[in-house]
């Protein structure tokens, strides 16, 4: 890697290895002849931060599209809360009075096991397994442990990990909504809603807000901010009495117009 931005490159290659070391992502196995290999990728972006900042993201997929192998329609599917249901969880969140978070889950995939044998080749830039090195990629391979991020089961796989660890908290699923949930206890409520590797969590309740924060912390690494300025790409504006709360999506818009070549006067 020879550009300008190297070095900020290459701490985002270290830091997904990282994250894929500490989740045990696979494991380095001789490589089969009768194996079904699978390539991966570098996929490398810029992620905008709540304050607007450009951060240098480095991510490894593996070339789903290159998977022979046949799925149903369960395996593949993953739901993700419909925007209405977010629009009306934050008007509760302002009409009542709630405390609002938003968390989202770093490298969420990574967290999911896989059920099946798969495999995939070594990727370039680096050493998988830290204990590991000169390794032959012709003599060896990855067997993956779980469903990273590029495979065909990745994000249905995620949300069952997650919805197993919500419903576990306690927390009832909406019957409306799969990505939706609620606690109720006398005069305090709680609302949650998953928006893939986001989470919008709206509550009374600090008891509960507490529990759930723990037992979610314990199994993942979240980032959560309270008040939120942005969800999922959707810009939030409060009043300074917090009795008023509008949405923006001027990013969003921006990006399809580029998308377009549309040219804003």
């Amino acid at each position: 890697m020879t550009c300008q931005f190297r070095q900020f490159w290459s701490a985002a290659i270290n830091s997904e290895f990282n994250s894929h070391y500490v989740n045990q992502t696979c494991e380095i196995v001789p490589r089969d002849p009768q194996m079904t290999l699978l390539p991966s990728r570098w996929i490398f972006s810029f992620k905008i931060d709540e304050e607007g900042d450009h951060k240098p993201k480095a991510r490894l997929v593996a070339r789903g599209d290159q998977d022979q192998n046949t799925y149903s329609e369960n395996e593949v599917y993953s739901p993700v809360c419909s925007l209405d249901l977010i629009r009306i969880i934050l008007s509760y969140a302002v009409k009542f009075r709630l405390r609002l978070f938003s968390c989202d889950v770093t490298t969420a995939y990574l967290y999911s096991p896989i059920n099946r044998n798969m495999f995939m080749r070594i990727p370039q830039g680096n050493d998988i397994d830290p204990e590991c090195y000169d390794i032959d990629p012709e003599c060896y391979v990855c067997r993956l442990l779980k469903a990273i991020y590029g495979l065909r089961i990745a994000s249905k796989s995620w949300h069952d990990v997650l919805d197993q660890d919500i419903v576990a908290l306690g927390l009832q699923r909406s019957k409306c909504d799969r990505c939706v949930y609620y606690y109720v206890r006398e005069k305090k409520i709680t609302l949650l809603a998953t928006y893939v590797d986001d989470i919008l969590l709206a509550s009374n309740d600090n008891d509960t807000l507490f529990h759930i924060f723990d037992c979610l912390t314990d199994k993942y690494k979240l980032r959560i901010s309270e008040d939120p300025r942005c969800f999922i790409g959707i810009k939030l504006d409060w009043s300074d009495d917090h009795n008023f709360l509008s949405l923006c999506q001027t990013t969003y818009i921006e990006k399809m117009g580029q998308s377009f070549s549309f040219r804003y006067r």
